[in-house]
Formats: structure tokens, C-alpha cells, sequence
């Protein structure tokens, strides 16, 4: 059982307080400042849209989170499982999977899945804490294989968002259940195929639990990209950050709770859905995206939150040493 988290206990996370964040593509208005220096410089360096660090950082984040969950009210709680997809070029999109990639081996390894059959993923699973994720160049070749033989099931995946016990009978040991599995998924994809997922899939409300993004393109030249080389020495490292991040939660259920002013956010933000929803009852598809918009914004609000304390937590080290 999870049990509330105290900011004045042993563990390193303080103040986790969090106004509830709408999401915007423009990552300034969602991280501190020295996130986003972080993002900003290495976007130039690596000559792509910032949304190709942000989107895939907070999937990262959601990823080393573990078990923590936020909570709504005594009742009501979401998971820090995030789906992500970003729709763009081919700038360039390999050079920030790796990065990521990178950063999750050198804390916590082996974790990821991008491809194989559901019993795989239910074994990668249980070998590793309940916590998998999976990062694709393209996402639309992980879309594809879905429901396939020797695929994953599309069903799977969706109820993994909640972090649905998963149950399966086998011979030797009979009922098998996973507990609280965590699966985070982030993908790139040409924006043709992004529209292409978004049209087929807002029945079921598979698309609507990704957070998604289509950013303009940037254009950085040689001189701008060395630039950035240089000022990178000058921002967090953000290898460190994460790894505080994982190290407060990979040992405790934490519940990440919301202050009278985020409460109040949520409140407004919960009923401008239900007005919505009730003005426009013959929009299945709008009603469903706004209806997931809240899950989606209580989610990404506490993942920041964890990243704020996290850096703080950096900073405070930082002077220490």
C-alpha cells in the first residue's frame, strides 16, 4: 500500500507542491528555468524543436518516477505513466532518442522494450520492477505491430496506461498477476502518420492518452550548434537530475499531493471539461479528448513536480560540494 509522502521525511524530494500546469508546445511555460536552459541549448545543439527534448524528458521522467502517484483526493489517484509522440521531420530525431536512452542505462539498465510479444513485456515487467519503457525512432513501426502475431495486444497497452493489474494463467504456478505494472511509451513519427493515428484511433481513446505535439521546424546553422556546444557546460546536468529523481522513488510508493492552490486549479479546470462536455454531447471525439485532458494534466503537474524537486535537490548538493 502507498502511503502519503511527507516532505519532511528521509527521503530527498522537498516541497512537493505543484500549481497544475495546461499544456502548452512552448516548454518554458512548463519547467523552471534551468530546465529550460538545459533544453534550449541542447536543441541547438542537436539542431531540433525543443518539443523533441521536452515531450520525451517528461516520458523519461514519468519512466524513473516508478510506483508514485498523485493524488486527487482521498479517493482518487493517477499513476505517473505518461504516452508521448512527436510529429516532425527526420532532424535529427535518432540523436535525441539516444540521449535519453543513454541517460536511462546509466541509471537503471536494462529497461526497455520496443519491440515483441506481449508475454516479453510481461516478463521484461516483472525482471524489472514492473517499470519498462519503450522509445521509438518511428512509433507508427510499434503502432504496426500491434495485434499482430507476435505483437503486443492493442488492449494491453491501453489498460497499461492505468496500470491495470495484469493476470495470466499458467500451468506451473497457476494465476500469475503483476501488480501495478508500469509501462511508459514515448515515439517519433512523420506527421502524415501521426494524423493518419489520430484519425483511426479516438474510438477506443488510444490517442487520446498520448501527449502529442507537431513543432515547427528550426533551422540552426554549423556556427549556432557550436555555440551551444560550449554553453552546454554551463547548464544542469541533466543525467544527475534524473538519477536524484529515481533514487527518491525506486524504494517508496510515493504520493505526490496537491496543494489548496493546485486543488483549486483542478477544480476549474475539471468543471470547464464537464461544461464542455455537456454543451457539446453529439462530439464523442472532443468530449473524449477533453475528458483525458485531465488525466493528462495531473500527470504531467506531478512529474514537474518531481523535476522541480529534483533540481533543488541538484542545486543544494551543487553548493555543498
Amino acid at each position: 500500500m502507498a502511503k502519503s509522502f511527507n516532505p519532511t521525511e528521509e527521503a530527498n524530494i522537498k516541497n512537493i507542491k505543484e500549481d497544475l500546469w495546461k499544456i502548452s508546445q512552448e516548454c518554458s511555460k512548463w519547467f523552471p528555468k534551468k530546465i529550460n536552459d538545459w533544453i534550449f541549448e541542447h536543441s541547438r545543439r542537436l539542431g531540433v524543436p525543443k518539443t523533441y527534448l521536452s515531450i520525451p524528458l517528461l516520458i523519461t521522467a514519468s519512466h524513473l518516477s516508478m510506483h508514485a502517484r498523485i493524488q486527487i483526493d482521498e479517493k482518487q489517484f493517477e499513476e505517473s505513466i505518461l504516452y508521448g509522440i512527436v510529429g516532425g521531420s527526420g532532424t535529427n530525431k535518432s540523436g535525441c532518442l539516444k540521449m535519453f536512452s543513454e541517460m536511462i542505462d546509466n541509471i537503471r539498465s536494462p529497461v526497455k522494450f520496443d519491440t515483441g510479444t506481449s508475454d516479453g513485456l510481461r516478463l521484461a515487467l516483472i525482471e524489472n520492477n514492473r517499470c519498462v519503457i519503450s522509445m521509438n525512432d518511428e512509433f507508427s513501426t510499434f503502432f504496426e505491430n500491434l495485434d499482430k502475431p507476435g505483437g503486443i495486444e492493442r488492449s494491453r497497452v491501453l489498460s497499461l496506461y492505468g496500470a491495470t493489474p495484469w493476470g495470466k494463467w499458467t500451468k506451473t504456478n497457476g494465476i500469475v498477476t503483476i501488480q501495478d505494472p508500469r509501462f511508459t511509451l514515448f515515439g517519433f513519427s512523420q506527421v502524415e502518420n501521426l494524423i493518419e493515428f489520430g484519425r483511426k484511433n479516438l474510438t477506443d481513446g488510444f490517442f487520446q492518452r498520448f501527449l502529442c505535439a507537431v513543432p515547427e521546424e528550426v533551422f540552426v546553422y554549423r556556427r549556432e550548434q557550436k555555440e551551444a556546444l560550449k554553453n552546454t557546460k554551463d547548464v544542469i546536468n541533466m543525467e544527475e537530475l534524473l538519477k536524484i529523481l529515481y533514487n527518491t522513488c525506486k524504494d517508496k510508493d510515493i504520493v505526490i499531493k496537491m496543494d489548496d492552490e493546485a486543488d483549486k486549479e483542478y477544480d476549474d479546470f475539471h468543471d470547464e471539461g464537464v461544461d464542455f462536455r455537456r454543451e457539446n454531447k453529439e462530439n464523442k471525439n472532443e468530449k473524449s479528448i477533453v475528458s483525458k485532458a485531465r488525466t493528462m494534466t495531473v500527470r504531467v503537474s506531478g512529474i514537474i513536480a518531481l523535476l522541480r524537486s529534483s533540481l533543488e535537490n541538484l542545486q543544494e548538493n551543487q553548493v555543498s560540494r
